[in-house]
């Protein structure tokens, strides 16, 4: 495996394992190195699994990454589409702070990247096919470069290796999301209501309304926020940004955009070959960065299509 140089510019962390990263201020940004004095500690991230109903193919097993504000059952669809039609088992995965995992104050991409191989170690998978979407991909390609024998082969759903757009909306998302609390004798459909309404200033479009308020849930009889809202928010910086390798990973990838979404553009290219050598790209027209919910059937075809003949690209 290369190595990777321990100096990297952006806030987020990622790259060696066991050793977390100290940020010191050099004007003007930030700039974060290892430190060799603490190590991570993993989460246990909750998992569904899909396996076809004929015998499983030789090929290796499938994870599937969510979004910022998503889970698993996001994709329990596509995922049961995805094991049809590769005859291959899916494993989607519920990211830290999300879903049903574990919560936790660090939501660093190495971080997370600690908690995806934890969970191979604990299913005894020796090498995997990830697909991430948004916050997943951004994990997904992390995992790739830093651990690349892991890895057989990638797809990234509408993100890069670059800043995200969009920092300051999420931060109006959170500011208007930490105000919705539970009142007394507030069952969950009814609290699910309200937020669709009391959100609807900060977060104008009803589909990613509706979508937001799915993370309120019943919690062993507590009803609340399912995500951990507080490290999500106090972690913006980390989610939006990427940071800096100088290794890259030349197994077969596919870069999905959707074509009404400015995720992937011509400006982030040259640092996806850089990192990615071997990287398609390709575009489903109408469609915007949410382009699983907006384009299921499209995007299954691409990415089956793709599994299915990535041995030409290796």
């Amino acid at each position: 495996m290369q190595s990777v140089s321990a100096l990297m510019v952006f806030r987020p962390v990622l790259i060696n394992s066991g050793k977390k990263l100290k940020c010191v201020r050099i004007n003007p940004p930030l700039r974060c190195q290892f430190s060799t004095s603490s190590s991570l500690s993993a989460v246990r991230l909750s998992y569904a699994k899909y396996k076809p109903q004929r015998a499983a193919s030789a090929d290796h097993p499938v994870f599937v990454l969510h979004g910022l504000f998503g889970s698993k059952q996001n994709w329990h669809s596509l995922a049961k589409s995805f094991s049809s039609k590769l005859n291959q088992t899916i494993i989607t995965v519920d990211a830290r702070n999300h879903g049903e995992s574990g919560h936790d104050s660090d939501h660093s991409y190495e971080a997370m990247c600690e908690d995806v191989e934890e969970l191979m170690q604990e299913l005894q998978i020796s090498k995997g096919i990830f697909i991430g979407h948004s916050m997943g991909g951004k994990i997904a390609m992390c995992f790739s470069l830093r651990k690349p024998d892991l890895v057989d082969s990638l797809i990234v759903v509408d993100s890069a290796p670059a800043t995200s757009p969009g920092r300051s909306t999420f931060e109006r998302f959170f500011a208007a999301m930490k105000k919705i609390h539970s009142k007394p004798g507030e069952n969950l459909p009814t609290l699910r209501k309200r937020a669709l309404a009391e959100l609807e200033p900060a977060i104008p479009d009803l589909i990613t309304r509706q979508f937001i308020v799915t993370n309120l849930a019943d919690h062993n009889g507590k009803i609340g926020w399912r995500i951990n809202l507080k490290a999500l928010s106090d972690n913006t910086e980390n989610i939006m940004e990427f940071p800096v390798f100088h290794n890259f990973y030349g197994g077969p990838v596919l870069f999905i955009g959707g074509g009404n979404s400015n995720y992937i553009t011509e400006v982030e290219m040259p640092e996806i070959k850089r990192l990615f050598p071997k990287a398609q790209v390709e575009t489903i027209p109408d469609a915007g960065h949410w382009v699983h919910s907006e384009k299921p059937h499209e995007l299954t075809e691409v990415i089956v299509n793709f599994l299915k003949n990535k041995e030409d690209h290796h």
